[in-house]
């Protein structure tokens, strides 16, 4: 069996890309509803279009000048984007390495609808990122039989967890297309350390080369996500592990490894060009010119979030988010429910002894890896479920090494008959298949009808709002707006506007945070008009009796079409007349 493993290896990477892909694939999102994935579709879209990300906006400078307050000019903007200058200039507030990402793929593709495939893509491909990392750490411990089996297991747990099927299929978010560079890297690295440390023959340049690639990789990924930070740890006891050899230590060669760290440092920097010529657009324009304004330098364009974070947050959030439990006790809930198996933490806890015992720098690498994440989120004042999934692989591949060393090692020494032993073995593992017989019936149900989750919008929403986006083109107008209101005006106005460069806004009257005075709103539509703009309206059954009563008694209200989405099917678009 030993003779033909890479054989099966290949096979079980097979079937985890292309089984996982296909899965993820059928269901996954052409857009969203909401504020937070149509951020970085919004980014793409621009790039697609050739347009800056930091830019002056015409219709934010008039709001600005008209309302004359900041707060009442922010219908005028896209989501997750702020005003950072009284003329009217605009930047996102995330990191945009994700929409980079996005806008590679479709370019390389030729297809601007290739956005949408990015995450489910690189879910599968974490996947097998997975399977290759654990496949490897068990050969790097010594244990090369049957590790293609429990490195299957790690992956397959990981692609099963609800969350993480959950964020495969739903709006683009950041989690997983960061997670991809982080594996990536991990990989790049245990591989050259496993040369390294075995004496290989393969040349010194090829295990520089995997170290330098693996480096870059890790430091792309802070462009999707500034916390991915949390993982430096973990990467830096890696290199601990390549300058301690017999022939290397750290204490005889202390100039050395000062010189590895340098350039390890320098390494990581070099792919965050893409957020430091971002923050230095923002600088270039930013102005203090808004109380919570600290400065008019921008480190990165989220830095403000770094005042959120607190050791109370981890016993008793201060968020608006989930505030009676507090981060650690929110996150301890997520990781124990990652697998299906309910004893799946227990044997992540055996996977950290173990692998300890046998080898503390990888012990300690994966135990990092997880612990930087979990210590980072819980004091976060929103510990929202979803930013712990980076933490996933590493507890799936600890979960592996308990998995196989209560097989091999626990057993054989609880029950000193062999029969019995190997019998209860065999039944731990007809148990894990039973167990995870539900989550079979779960993928052929979710295989076998459409299925949208987390404010996802289907195939034929995304096809409507390009027909609506193609109509409005079609009219000729110079200067046209499309203006959204109701349960669906966030997100969808942005998905809009990332495909057809049709400038959206939202209905003011619908921002509940802020006050406005209907003889300024209607001062300021007509300007709009008189102007040369052409504003339409999306009206749907969430829209609100101020807005509509605002709008029947000021204008003449031209209905054009009725649409029907996944989500509703009460959509009409007018055109406002005075």
């Amino acid at each position: 069996m030993q003779k033909y493993s890479w054989i099966i290896a290949i096979i079980l990477i097979l079937v985890i890309g292309l089984g996982f892909g296909y899965l993820y694939f059928d269901d996954h999102a052409y857009g969203a509803w909401g504020d937070d994935s149509p951020g970085y579709l919004y980014l793409a879209g621009r790039m697609l279009q050739g347009e800056p990300l930091v830019y002056q906006d015409e219709l934010v400078q008039k709001g600005l000048d008209h309302f004359g307050d900041e707060k009442l000019a922010r219908f005028l903007t896209p989501t997750h984007h702020e005003i950072i200058s009284p003329d009217g200039w605009l930047a996102s507030i995330y990191p945009v390495g994700l929409s980079v990402v996005m806008f590679s793929v479709a370019k390389l593709s030729g297809n601007d609808l290739a956005i949408y495939f990015v995450v489910p893509a690189l879910a599968a491909l974490n996947l097998v990122l997975i399977f290759l990392i654990c496949d490897l750490l068990f050969k790097m411990l010594g244990q090369k039989k049957w590790s293609w089996v429990f490195a299957f297991f790690a992956a397959v747990t990981v692609g099963l967890s609800g969350l993480y099927y959950d964020y495969a299929i739903s709006q683009p978010m950041r989690e997983i297309p960061s997670l991809f560079f982080i594996l990536l890297a991990a990989y790049l690295f245990l591989l050259s350390i496993k040369y390294h440390h075995e004496g290989a023959t393969t040349s010194s340049r090829l295990q520089l080369a995997l170290m330098v690639l693996g480096t870059l990789s890790l430091g792309f990924s802070l462009n999707i996500r500034h916390t991915g930070i949390a993982v430096l740890p973990a990467f830096i006891v890696l290199l601990f592990y390549i300058c301690n050899t017999k022939k290397f230590t750290i204490k005889q060669n202390s100039k050395k490894t000062l010189s590895i760290g340098i350039v390890f440092i320098i390494l990581l920097i070099i792919p965050l060009i893409f957020t430091i010529y971002n923050s230095y657009q923002i600088s270039e324009h930013k102005e203090k010119f808004r109380n919570k304004d600290i400065s008019g330098t921008a480190i990165v364009s989220n830095i403000d979030h770094v005042g959120s974070l607190s050791p109370l947050n981890m016993i008793s959030s201060e968020g608006k988010f989930r505030t009676e439990n507090g981060g650690l006790d929110q996150y301890w809930q997520v990781m124990k429910n990652m697998s299906w198996l309910p004893y799946f933490m227990i044997l992540v806890f055996i996977g950290v002894y173990y692998t300890w015992r046998k080898n503390k720098y990888l012990s300690a690498f994966l135990s990092l890896w997880v612990l930087g994440f979990l210590a980072l989120f819980s004091m976060w004042v929103n510990p929202y479920s979803r930013y712990i999934i980076v933490a996933f692989p590493a507890l799936a591949i600890l979960g592996s090494f308990g998995l196989y060393y209560l097989l091999t090692d626990i057993y054989p020494k609880l029950v000193k008959n062999v029969k019995i032993g190997k019998l209860l073995a065999i039944l731990t593992i007809l148990s894990i298949l039973f167990i995870y017989s539900p989550a079979v019936a779960l993928i052929q149900e979710n295989l076998e009808e459409e299925v949208l989750i987390n404010k996802a919008i289907s195939e034929s929403d995304l096809n409507n709002l390009l027909a609506m986006g193609k109509l409005v083109e079609d009219r000729g107008d110079e200067k046209p707006i499309i203006m959204f209101s109701g349960n669906w005006q966030y997100g969808l106005s942005e998905t809009l506007e990332t495909h057809t460069g049709i400038k959206t806004i939202r209905m003011p009257f619908e921002q509940q945070k802020f006050e406005f005075n209907n003889d300024q709103v209607k001062a300021f539509f007509d300007q709009l008009l008189d102007d040369g703009y052409t504003i339409y309206f999306w009206q749907d059954s969430g829209t609100s009796g101020d807005t509509n009563d605002f709008l029947w008694e000021n204008y003449q209200l031209n209905e054009l079409k009725k649409y029907s989405f996944s989500f509703t099917d009460e959509i009409i678009l007018y055109e406002l007349h005075k």
